[in-house]
């Protein structure tokens, strides 16, 4: 999903991280149980809208967009 923007109208008010959750809610019961996101480590908001949906922080990379599809480059683990 994405890109993605908020609103100014409704920055703030925690739409962000209940819509991660709700998407995981989703994945779970499908049968999936991990979820991966990705953002700019420099989009504040969007980070600190990811840790209060409670994602952890598993590595620091670079996305790569080579035509229509995108790898990760993996920096380090942390």
């Amino acid at each position: 999903i994405g890109p993605c923007k908020t609103s100014s109208d409704f920055r703030g008010l925690g739409f962000y991280p209940y819509v991660l959750n709700e998407i995981c809610l989703h994945l779970n019961k499908a049968g999936l149980a991990k979820a991966l996101i990705s953002t700019s480590t420099d989009n504040h908001a969007s980070v600190n809208g990811i840790k209060k949906a409670q994602f952890h922080q598993r590595s620091c990379g670079t996305r790569i967009k080579l035509g229509p599809k995108n790898f990760w480059l993996q920096k380090r683990s942390i």
